[in-house]
Protein backbone atom coordinates (compact mmCIF):
# COMPACT_ATOMS: atom_id res chain seq x y z
CA UNK A 1 0.00 0.00 0.00
CA UNK A 2 0.94 3.82 -0.94
CA UNK A 3 1.17 6.79 1.37
CA UNK A 4 0.36 10.19 0.18
CA UNK A 5 0.65 13.64 2.16
CA UNK A 6 -0.82 16.57 0.77
CA UNK A 7 1.30 19.50 2.32
CA UNK A 8 1.20 22.89 1.53
CA UNK A 9 4.73 24.41 0.95
CA UNK A 10 4.67 26.94 3.48
CA UNK A 11 3.33 24.48 6.22
CA UNK A 12 5.96 23.45 7.78
CA UNK A 13 5.06 22.87 11.32
CA UNK A 14 2.07 20.75 9.92
CA UNK A 15 4.87 18.42 7.82
CA UNK A 16 6.85 18.07 11.00
CA UNK A 17 3.21 17.08 12.74
CA UNK A 18 3.03 14.40 9.88
CA UNK A 19 6.75 13.20 9.66
CA UNK A 20 6.40 12.66 13.45
CA UNK A 21 2.98 10.40 13.26
CA UNK A 22 4.21 8.48 10.22
CA UNK A 23 7.66 7.51 11.74
CA UNK A 24 6.01 6.45 14.75
CA UNK A 25 3.74 4.17 12.98
CA UNK A 26 6.67 2.76 10.19
CA UNK A 27 4.64 4.67 7.67
CA UNK A 28 6.86 6.16 3.95
CA UNK A 29 4.58 8.89 3.28
CA UNK A 30 5.70 10.65 -0.13
CA UNK A 31 4.40 14.36 0.25
CA UNK A 32 2.50 16.15 -2.62
CA UNK A 33 2.82 19.97 -2.79
CA UNK A 34 -0.60 20.96 -2.26
CA UNK A 35 -1.60 23.86 -4.38
CA UNK A 36 -2.46 26.76 -2.85
CA UNK A 37 -5.37 29.00 -4.59
CA UNK A 38 -5.35 31.93 -3.02
CA UNK A 39 -1.33 32.59 -4.58
CA UNK A 40 -2.56 31.85 -8.30
CA UNK A 41 -4.37 33.22 -11.25
CA UNK A 42 -7.50 31.41 -9.80
CA UNK A 43 -7.65 33.35 -7.01
CA UNK A 44 -11.35 34.84 -6.33
CA UNK A 45 -12.02 37.59 -4.36
CA UNK A 46 -13.95 35.74 -1.91
CA UNK A 47 -10.73 34.17 -0.31
CA UNK A 48 -12.56 30.59 0.87
CA UNK A 49 -13.66 30.12 -2.67
CA UNK A 50 -9.81 30.49 -3.73
CA UNK A 51 -8.74 27.83 -0.42
CA UNK A 52 -11.71 25.63 -1.83
CA UNK A 53 -10.49 25.67 -5.13
CA UNK A 54 -7.11 25.14 -4.08
CA UNK A 55 -7.88 22.27 -2.02
CA UNK A 56 -10.04 20.55 -4.84
CA UNK A 57 -7.07 20.88 -7.20
CA UNK A 58 -4.39 19.15 -4.53
CA UNK A 59 -6.65 16.50 -3.85
CA UNK A 60 -7.00 15.58 -8.01
CA UNK A 61 -3.27 15.77 -8.07
CA UNK A 62 -2.94 13.43 -5.72
CA UNK A 63 -5.16 11.08 -6.95
CA UNK A 64 -4.40 11.68 -10.57
CA UNK A 65 -1.10 10.67 -9.28
CA UNK A 66 -2.30 7.43 -8.64
CA UNK A 67 -4.27 6.66 -11.73
CA UNK A 68 -0.82 8.00 -13.93
CA UNK A 69 1.15 5.87 -12.31
CA UNK A 70 -1.00 2.97 -12.10
CA UNK A 71 -0.28 2.40 -8.38
CA UNK A 72 -2.25 -0.20 -6.38
CA UNK A 73 -4.30 1.16 -3.15
CA UNK A 74 -3.23 4.55 -1.61
CA UNK A 75 -3.63 6.17 1.32
CA UNK A 76 -4.48 9.93 1.44
CA UNK A 77 -3.86 12.05 4.75
CA UNK A 78 -4.38 15.82 4.91
CA UNK A 79 -1.11 17.42 6.87
CA UNK A 80 -3.58 17.98 9.60
CA UNK A 81 -4.26 14.32 10.31
CA UNK A 82 -3.54 12.70 13.88
CA UNK A 83 -3.85 8.82 14.15
CA UNK A 84 -4.85 6.86 17.39
CA UNK A 85 -2.21 4.27 18.73
CA UNK A 86 -1.63 1.09 16.38
CA UNK A 87 -2.59 2.77 13.35
CA UNK A 88 -0.72 0.76 11.12
CA UNK A 89 -2.75 -2.78 12.67
CA UNK A 90 -6.00 -0.97 12.84
CA UNK A 91 -5.55 0.42 8.73
CA UNK A 92 -4.58 -3.54 8.13
CA UNK A 93 -7.64 -4.70 9.44
CA UNK A 94 -9.86 -1.86 7.86
CA UNK A 95 -8.24 -2.76 4.49
CA UNK A 96 -8.44 -7.04 4.55
CA UNK A 97 -12.06 -6.13 5.55
CA UNK A 98 -13.08 -4.08 2.44
CA UNK A 99 -16.35 -5.70 0.54
CA UNK A 100 -15.07 -6.52 -2.91
CA UNK A 101 -15.74 -4.08 -5.96
CA UNK A 102 -14.57 -0.99 -3.60
CA UNK A 103 -13.51 2.30 -5.34
CA UNK A 104 -12.29 4.76 -2.51
CA UNK A 105 -12.78 4.12 1.60
CA UNK A 106 -13.43 7.18 4.35
CA UNK A 107 -11.17 6.63 6.99
CA UNK A 108 -11.85 9.83 8.98
CA UNK A 109 -14.72 12.14 8.07
CA UNK A 110 -17.79 13.49 10.40
CA UNK A 111 -21.53 14.65 9.77
CA UNK A 112 -23.14 18.04 8.84
CA UNK A 113 -24.73 19.97 11.07
CA UNK A 114 -27.84 18.26 9.38
CA UNK A 115 -26.35 14.68 10.56
CA UNK A 116 -26.08 11.76 8.01
CA UNK A 117 -27.50 8.21 7.62
CA UNK A 118 -25.66 5.40 6.87
CA UNK A 119 -26.53 1.43 5.74
CA UNK A 120 -25.12 -0.82 7.96
CA UNK A 121 -22.70 -3.49 5.87
CA UNK A 122 -20.72 -5.10 8.58
CA UNK A 123 -18.84 -4.63 11.78
CA UNK A 124 -16.08 -2.73 10.25
CA UNK A 125 -17.96 -0.40 7.13
CA UNK A 126 -21.24 1.50 6.26
CA UNK A 127 -22.81 3.09 3.11
CA UNK A 128 -23.10 6.74 3.28
CA UNK A 129 -27.28 6.94 2.71
CA UNK A 130 -28.17 10.64 3.37
CA UNK A 131 -27.31 13.99 4.53
CA UNK A 132 -24.22 15.37 4.34
CA UNK A 133 -21.00 14.69 5.70
CA UNK A 134 -17.36 16.37 5.79
CA UNK A 135 -13.59 15.43 5.95
CA UNK A 136 -10.93 14.45 3.49
CA UNK A 137 -8.71 13.78 5.88
CA UNK A 138 -8.01 10.66 5.30
CA UNK A 139 -9.15 7.73 2.75
CA UNK A 140 -8.14 4.85 0.34
CA UNK A 141 -8.17 4.95 -3.27
CA UNK A 142 -8.26 1.49 -4.76
CA UNK A 143 -5.71 1.93 -6.75
CA UNK A 144 -5.98 3.27 -10.52
CA UNK A 145 -9.03 1.77 -10.80
CA UNK A 146 -10.82 3.59 -7.89
CA UNK A 147 -8.70 6.51 -9.19
CA UNK A 148 -10.84 6.93 -12.24
CA UNK A 149 -13.79 6.73 -10.57
CA UNK A 150 -13.09 9.21 -8.28
CA UNK A 151 -11.72 11.71 -11.29
CA UNK A 152 -15.09 11.20 -13.37
CA UNK A 153 -16.81 12.10 -10.25
CA UNK A 154 -14.65 15.43 -8.93
CA UNK A 155 -13.98 16.88 -12.16
CA UNK A 156 -15.02 19.38 -13.37
CA UNK A 157 -14.99 20.69 -10.37
CA UNK A 158 -18.39 22.41 -9.03
CA UNK A 159 -18.37 22.71 -5.68
CA UNK A 160 -16.51 21.91 -1.82
CA UNK A 161 -14.29 18.67 -2.53
CA UNK A 162 -15.87 17.19 0.51
CA UNK A 163 -19.16 17.52 -0.96
CA UNK A 164 -18.26 16.53 -4.36
CA UNK A 165 -16.66 13.27 -2.95
CA UNK A 166 -18.95 11.68 -0.77
CA UNK A 167 -22.03 13.18 -2.19
CA UNK A 168 -20.71 10.93 -5.27
CA UNK A 169 -20.51 7.70 -2.98
CA UNK A 170 -24.32 8.43 -1.72
CA UNK A 171 -25.44 8.87 -4.93
CA UNK A 172 -23.77 5.60 -6.03
CA UNK A 173 -21.63 6.90 -8.82
CA UNK A 174 -19.07 5.72 -6.47
CA UNK A 175 -18.17 2.22 -4.66
CA UNK A 176 -17.32 3.90 -1.43
CA UNK A 177 -17.59 2.78 2.05
CA UNK A 178 -17.15 4.72 5.62
CA UNK A 179 -15.16 3.25 8.59
CA UNK A 180 -17.94 2.64 11.37
CA UNK A 181 -15.11 2.81 13.70
CA UNK A 182 -12.64 5.91 13.13
CA UNK A 183 -8.85 5.82 13.78
CA UNK A 184 -7.72 9.07 12.38
CA UNK A 185 -9.35 12.13 13.67
CA UNK A 186 -8.59 15.78 12.21
CA UNK A 187 -6.30 17.67 14.22
CA UNK A 188 -8.14 20.84 15.93
CA UNK A 189 -4.53 22.29 16.65
CA UNK A 190 -4.22 24.16 12.83
CA UNK A 191 -5.84 26.75 11.33
CA UNK A 192 -7.88 25.73 8.57
CA UNK A 193 -5.82 26.06 5.30
CA UNK A 194 -8.56 23.83 3.37
CA UNK A 195 -6.62 21.40 3.30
Amino acid sequence: MRFFCINMKHASERRAHCEMQFEANGLEVTFIRAFDGRGSKLHHEEEWVSCQIGASISHIMAVEEIRHNGYGPTVIFEDDVVLETGFSQKLDTAFRTLPAGWDVAALSWFPSGDGAEFEQVDEHWQKFKAGDVWGQDCYIVNGAKGAEAVLDCITPIRSHIDRMFWESCRDGLLEGYFIKKQFVKQSGGFPSQNI
